[in-house]
């Protein structure tokens, strides 16, 4: 139940990049910044129910989910895994694309010699292009989609568990005396 949320969270981060982000257009740094955020929680949301986890929840696996997926489908989740773990969960320096610090040297205006550490720069912006935001969309699509279906496939181990409610249909498309317990 939980992947669920998670995988809503990808789909918001997904909606906000179409809204938002047009790959062509040049932006300022704060704009891209906000773009990188997007792009965390879509790797980080996408890659929770696939991650080992407190309270004794097992990881989510496309066998459970009952997925097969492509060679393609597959690398595009390894991918995934890959820059959450290197990139966004964690900061691997051999995956993030930067520049090497520099120290300038120079003298000032009355002629004394000083020195200064000019930092790395960092790639801004999405790491993701456009077409990756929209396979990373539809497999997002597909996996909550799987996970609903196991969970209605499973439901009968909750009734007694969770609040419940009866509908009562009058005649096709009316509802009538929906009571909870």
């Amino acid at each position: 139940m939980l992947s669920l949320r998670d995988f809503s969270h990808a789909r918001s981060s997904i909606v906000f990049v179409r809204e938002d982000v047009d790959f062509d257009a040049k932006y300022p740094l704060a704009e891209l910044r906000r773009f990188i955020c997007y792009e965390t929680t879509l790797i980080v949301a996408y890659c929770r129910p696939f991650s080992e986890s407190t309270g004794g929840l097992p990881r989510l696996s496309f066998r459970a989910l009952g997925v097969k997926p492509t060679p393609f489908v597959r690398k595009l989740h390894d991918s995934l895994i890959d820059k959450r773990n290197q990139i966004f969960a964690h900061s691997d320096v051999t995956a993030i694309e930067h520049s090497e610090p520099r120290v300038m040297r120079g003298t000032d205006t009355t002629g004394l010699p000083f020195t200064v550490l000019v930092p790395p720069r960092f790639q801004e912006g999405t790491l993701l292009s456009r077409n990756e935001f929209e396979q990373a969309s539809v497999l997002v699509d597909t996996l909550s989609n799987a996970v609903v279906h196991q969970l209605q496939a499973m439901h009968h181990h909750f009734v007694d568990r969770y609040p419940s409610f009866d509908l009562h249909f009058r005649d096709a498309g009316s509802v009538d005396g929906v009571t909870t317990e």
